[in-house]
């Protein structure tokens, strides 16, 4: 029986798999397979471990980074009345060494308070006086456990008064 083509993928890794032939009629008595039974495929035990290592290695490494949970205001929120505040949570605590919130409208930037790290694992940023209607975005920068600086932003617009 011809040796089927290896690709390139199997010889990188190692063969992953071997091919056993198909069990003729008259070979079946002899090692106790059924007529007919086609090739089974067998892997190689490297190969399989390799894989399992890269997953778990994929999900660690895909949950170890900071991530929004929410917002206040929410993000693309149309507000009726200025709010008294900016915060955002995260997955895990933020490094107040490095933690920042700014805001800033169509103009340009807006004062804000000093910018806070919450026991809630939140970012806390007062606005000293009320926002005038318009559009805003809200930038912030921090760090979480792995230490890696990350940014981000959200929008939301307050409405003029009627």
């Amino acid at each position: 029986m011809p040796r089927p083509p290896l690709r390139s993928i199997r010889r990188w890794i190692g063969g992953a798999h071997q091919h056993v032939p198909t069990v003729h009629k008259d070979a079946g008595a002899r090692t106790g397979h059924k007529e007919g039974q086609g090739r089974q495929m067998v892997w190689n035990p490297r190969t399989v471990s390799w894989c399992l290592l890269l997953l778990v290695a994929s999900a660690a490494v895909a949950t170890a980074h900071l991530r929004v949970q929410r917002t206040l205001p929410e993000a693309e929120a149309v507000l009726a009345e200025s709010p008294r505040q900016i915060q955002v949570w995260f997955n895990q605590a933020p490094d107040p060494a490095i933690s920042r919130l700014t805001l800033e409208g169509a103009a340009d930037a807006v004062a804000l308070g000093e910018t806070a790290v919450q026991g809630d694992k939140s970012l806390l940023a007062t606005l000293p006086s009320e926002l005038e209607a318009g559009a805003y975005t809200v930038r912030w920068r921090t760090a979480g456990d792995d230490g890696h600086t990350q940014r981000g932003d959200f929008a939301f617009t307050v409405r003029a008064a009627n």
